[in-house]
């Protein structure tokens, strides 16, 4: 038997009759925490032409019948098929001209939909557009507010014509995002990886930072230092090499670069330490580079949360920095002697699908 597609239910609007403008595409698995407060978000927009498609990767916790009560298209994947897999699949279910793509943990404003509207219309040359979350991620402990303001800053800092691509809260032409043959299903940063062969396709991805979303997500230690190493800096190392791509924009700018290594230099002058106290002024040059170079971003942790968790955060960042410089060894590692990590053979991408 096949994956069970669900009747239509009416979130979004057709007001003009005829083709849709926008689709918006919602992949989950096990999102029953956030999707109310997702769904309602959309719900709050006033775009005259648009549908919601939710996809359910066989969730175990009623998401799908959340999203049906909210008024969303379900399409049920029986098994465990991805991310990739499931925005690919809500693509080929809507005739739409463009797919707008919000994850489950996100809440899109009350004017998002409009912004994307508006902004194809004012930039025909685009094939995608993406924002970035907001300011005031909800989760309240100090590692999630560093972790959601962080993503934050970086894709404020961003060039508006981008080189990648995020489906966090992005938006592509159905006939660009078909181009290039949708998204491949690898376990990580399938959007990064559209995102390149767009471009080398020569199509044009904007990042427009009025387009904001609110950020559910709490973080914890573990989930942080996983998604760093192994769904970050490893898979976008190998990734980049595949592609001969040279990104230097996010998180791979000069400025973050520079903040990695003094990362390196701050552990080596603290080990150091233990036997000449002439280690830690070498540590405490270090500690002013890295805080100079990042002068923006504790500003912004500064006006959000005040002096305190400007400070309790930089554990955080620097150990963001670590994870980073341990996933690019690793991918080194894969690149000079192919992949050595486990993968699963079938159902939800494997954990390390390169």
């Amino acid at each position: 038997m096949g994956d069970r597609v669900s009747s239509p239910k009416p979130l979004g609007n057709n007001l003009h009759g005829g083709a849709l403008r926008l689709c918006v595409i919602i992949p989950g698995y096990n999102a029953a925490k956030y999707l109310p407060d997702c769904l309602g978000g959309l719900a709050a927009n006033e775009f005259d032409s648009w549908e919601c498609i939710y996809v359910d990767d066989a969730s175990e916790d009623g998401s799908a019948e959340i999203a049906e009560s909210h008024g969303a298209r379900v399409i049920r994947n029986r098994v465990g098929r991805g991310c990739a897999f499931s925005r690919n699949r809500a693509a080929r279910n809507t005739s739409a001209e463009i797919l707008v793509f919000v994850d489950a943990d996100v809440v899109a404003g009350p004017t998002v939909l409009q912004q994307f509207s508006d902004a194809f219309e004012r930039h025909p040359e685009a094939a995608a557009i993406y924002g970035s979350y907001d300011d005031s991620p909800r989760a309240p402990a100090i590692l999630s507010s560093f972790r959601n303001l962080l993503h934050h800053y970086v894709h404020q800092q961003s060039p508006v014509k981008s080189q990648g691509l995020w489906t966090g809260l992005g938006a592509i032409r159905r006939s660009d995002y078909f181009d290039v043959g949708g998204q491949r299903h690898l376990s990580w940063l399938q959007d990064v990886d559209q995102g390149i062969r767009m471009n080398q396709a020569g199509k044009t991805i904007l990042v427009l930072r009025e387009i904001q979303g609110t950020h559910l997500k709490e973080w914890k230690l573990g989930n942080f230092l996983y998604t760093d190493v192994f769904a970050r800096a490893l898979p976008w190392t190998v990734m980049m090499h595949r592609n001969r791509a040279a990104f230097d924009e996010l998180n791979l700018s000069t400025g973050h670069k520079l903040s990695a290594l003094l990362t390196i230099g701050i552990l080596a002058g603290g080990l150091a330490g233990f036997f000449s106290w002439y280690s830690w002024i070498f540590v405490a040059v270090c500690v002013g580079l890295f805080v100079g170079i990042n002068a923006g971003f504790y500003r912004l942790m500064f006006s959000k949360r005040g002096l305190f968790f400007a400070v309790a955060a930089t554990p955080y960042f620097l150990l963001h920095y670590l994870c980073a410089l341990t996933g690019f060894v690793l991918g080194k590692l894969v690149i000079a002697f192919g992949n050595f990590l486990p993968r699963q053979s079938k159902g939800r991408e494997g954990l390390f699908r390169l």
